[in-house]
């Protein structure tokens, strides 16, 4: 039952109500902040998700794709980039050759290839005014462009544009027809919204356009912090939708040349292709899941294919694209798995994700989702504040951070679909923290107020049995303030010259401070025939006023017991210490136990000096008060015999200090 209850913390109506409000605000915040999606919460999120698809672990390359690679090699043995368009066409004729399902040129021909003929021709008539004569040559041999159009004709191929969104494109005329037709199912305005809508183009020749059989642009747009984890499926250009290349490729090879994008529900995108539905963020664009680092997929090399070292029957029936994988060319990308990622290769991975139907599903509703969850783990945050004890919260805690992490790692190795777990994760560990804080901090401001209250108790305790004792010896006037001035003086002294026998910590001196009024509590113990005597004790007598230090020290021993205040540290302690040995002596003649030295506790020792100092400067029946010069000297010849000579050297030190006090708090009769 003990444990049961240990469970449970419950904190004070005010600290709950504190805690409520703030956990209601930060549950609001978090919620909001999730929705804007802050820059470094997406950078956490896109390592969360490289970590992840990490953990999934790598995939085969699909065995239908293949790439031509324009490599080193192939540089080196048939000349520097770019070639002459007659070598392409001569590259892509003998791929063509091997029957393959398609073929995705991963080349922008934007300008004419200078090194025909006819612009040779034509160069030679402006420059040098001589004229050649080009007639009999055939006209693959005049214009390279052309022998190209005439090997894209056969079928087969898809071509690439590369659209500009800041208008920096460099448009001419309208842009040829992809191939493809879209068709958008929209039954909600602003459907058709999130793909992006491109300003410019740079295109492929019209003449090498015109003959492909389609046509995709090549763009692919990383994420903020360069790495590239989504492709763009669509892009819009004077409403007009064109597909990716990857996607035309693999449509043409399919025999397919529709495309159809699901925005029906506003809580899901898709894009729906030869049969494969295409999860889509709400930009359109595609999340990539790369089978591994550069070269996954298998490369042969153009040169090899030129020089007829690969059969011809190795493109049969695959999707195979021409690119190249020198990095002088600029075409490659930063990516999770390799950071030098070629760009033919990130076409090919997307055709491999489409024939295995292997996308990362990035729900427009995530974020939504994510902050519904992270306005109700705020709120779960602040209930296990309020309601259990510290440790309980923190294994409660623990395992809602493992059940969200836990649920996100299901959703993608399951389904495919990723899910952060990284705003709901810092929503609910911040707020927990903070949370945490400001019931501790109202919990030790609370308890930092009652410390004070009953200090404040402790205080008037102190003066009313100090007050009580003084009811019965009225002489005394202003000794209790003196005295308990007298010790703190030295006590202080002490504090700051260490000495290892003599060494105080500052709440010592506190303690001290607040115990010596209590000094003679146990004269309330003494008869008033004795205690109010104006002549001297008898022996008798003199025997039952000593008597006075084992009633104050059994009446706090008593007092103490029933606080519960048994410690080391308890002021009570230290007050029965002091109403018992104040007046023993350093050479053991004092009462009531003859203690002798250091055998004498500290407290007693100090109060002995400080109690003898203030009944010589003050006036009694008895006897008239005596100069403060007086009695220093009387002080001074004690040492050693009364007080602790130690004790004695400091009071001569700060014997100043004395004066001062007695002087503040004079008795009126003086």
């Amino acid at each position: 039952m003990t444990a049961f209850r240990s469970f449970f913390h419950h904190t004070t109506l005010e600290t709950n109500r504190g805690v409520l409000t703030v956990g209601v605000l930060l549950g609001v915040v978090a919620a909001v902040l999730v929705l804007l999606g802050p820059e470094s919460l997406r950078r956490f999120d896109r390592l969360v998700y490289d970590f992840m698809l990490h953990g999934l672990g790598q995939k085969p390359a699909h065995p239908k794709v293949l790439i031509v690679d324009i490599d080193e090699k192939s540089l080196s043995r048939y000349g520097q980039w770019p070639w002459p368009r007659h070598l392409v066409a001569r590259l892509l004729n003998t791929i063509r050759d091997g029957q393959p399902d398609g073929v995705g040129v991963d080349i922008l021909f934007a300008e004419p290839d200078r090194s025909s003929l006819k612009f040779i021709s034509q160069d030679l008539q402006t420059y040098l005014g001589d004229t050649v004569d080009l007639t009999a040559l055939p006209k693959e041999m005049l214009d390279h462009d052309w022998a190209l159009s005439q090997v894209v004709q056969r079928g087969l191929f898809s071509l690439g544009v590369m659209f500009s969104f800041d208008g920096n494109g460099r448009t001419t005329g309208p842009l040829p027809d992809s191939g493809i037709s879209v068709t958008v199912v929209k039954r909600h305005s602003g459907g058709q919204s999130f793909f992006p809508v491109a300003e410019s183009f740079v295109a492929t020749l019209p003449q090498l356009a015109q003959a492909a059989e389609g046509l995709g642009f090549f763009n692919a747009v990383p994420d903020t912090d360069g790495t590239l984890r989504r492709v763009p499926l669509l892009i819009r250009h004077q409403d007009v939708y064109y597909p990716s290349f990857a996607l035309t490729t693999y449509l043409l090879a399919q025999k397919k040349k529709s495309v159809t994008v699901d925005s029906s529900y506003t809580w899901f995108h898709s894009v729906q292709a030869a049969g494969t539905d295409i999860p889509v963020d709400q930009h359109g664009f595609a999340a990539i899941r790369f089978r591994g680092p550069a070269k996954t997929y298998p490369y042969i090399s153009a040169a090899d294919v030129l020089d007829g070292t690969v059969s011809a029957q190795v493109f049969h029936s695959r999707i195979v694209f021409v690119g190249s994988s020198v990095e002088g060319l600029k075409d490659s990308h930063v990516t999770s798995v390799d950071r030098h990622m070629p760009g033919v290769e990130v076409h090919a991975t997307m055709v491999g994700a489409l024939f295995d139907g292997d996308f990362i599903s990035l729900p427009v509703w995530t974020d939504v989702l994510q902050a519904a969850g992270a306005l109700l783990a705020v709120v779960l945050a602040t209930v296990m504040i309020v309601q259990l004890s510290i440790w309980a919260a923190g294994v409660t805690l623990l395992g809602i951070i493992c059940a969200i992490i836990g649920s996100s790692i299901a959703l993608l190795t399951r389904y495919q679909v990723f899910l952060s777990p990284v705003p709901i994760t810092v929503a609910v560990v911040f707020s927990f923290t903070l949370l945490s804080l400001i019931r501790f901090r109202s919990e030790e401001l609370r308890l930092v107020h009652r410390e004070r209250q009953l200090a404040a108790a402790k205080d008037c305790a102190i003066v009313g049995w100090a007050s009580l004792a003084e009811t019965r010896d009225t002489e005394t006037g202003n000794h209790i303030f003196r005295t308990q001035k007298y010790i703190r003086a030295m006590a202080e002294f002490l504090l700051e010259h260490k000495q290892v026998d003599y060494r105080l910590q500052p709440k010592d001196v506190d303690l001290l401070f607040k115990s010596s009024p209590l000094h003679d509590v146990g004269k309330v113990g003494v008869p008033d025939a004795i205690l109010l005597k104006p002549g001297r004790l008898t022996p008798a007598e003199f025997e039952e006023m000593k008597k006075h230090t084992v009633y104050g020290a059994e009446a706090l021993a008593k007092a103490e017991s029933a606080s519960g205040l048994t410690d080391e540290t308890s002021f009570l302690k230290t007050a029965r210490e002091i109403a018992l040995t104040h007046h023993e002596r350093w050479d053991g003649s004092g009462y009531p136990y003859g203690l002798k030295g250091k055998a004498i506790p500290l407290s007693g020792r100090l109060m002995a000096l400080a109690d003898v100092y203030d009944a010589l400067i003050s006036e009694r029946v008895y006897k008239k008060a005596m100069s403060h010069e007086e009695a220093v000297r009387i002080i001074r010849s004690s040492s050693g015999s009364h007080f602790d000579p130690e004790i004695v050297a400091l009071f001569e030190i700060i014997e100043h200090v004395f004066r001062t006090i007695s002087q503040e708090h004079a008795d009126h009769q003086q």
